[in-house]
């Protein structure tokens, strides 16, 4: 165990640094939650695109098969 003890410290201005860190920290938690939900989101938006082409696809296919297309 250290013995130390400081002296001559603004304890004010010392406490006032703290409680910016701790907010900083917050806000930068925040910033990189929402990144991170705007990614996944337009991860999901892009495969769930993918799947309606493929249905898009698969549509015209069942068309040529029938003879239908470009009616």
């Amino acid at each position: 165990m250290i013995n130390y003890r400081a002296e001559n410290i603004d304890t004010e201005k010392f406490e006032k640094a703290l409680k910016e860190k701790i907010e900083y920290s917050r806000e930068k938690q925040n910033l990189e939650t929402e990144k991170i939900t705007k990614y996944y989101e337009g991860y999901r938006d892009a495969l769930f695109n993918v799947t309606r082409m493929l249905y898009c696809s698969n549509y015209e296919k069942d068309k040529e098969k029938e003879g239908k297309v470009n009616e």
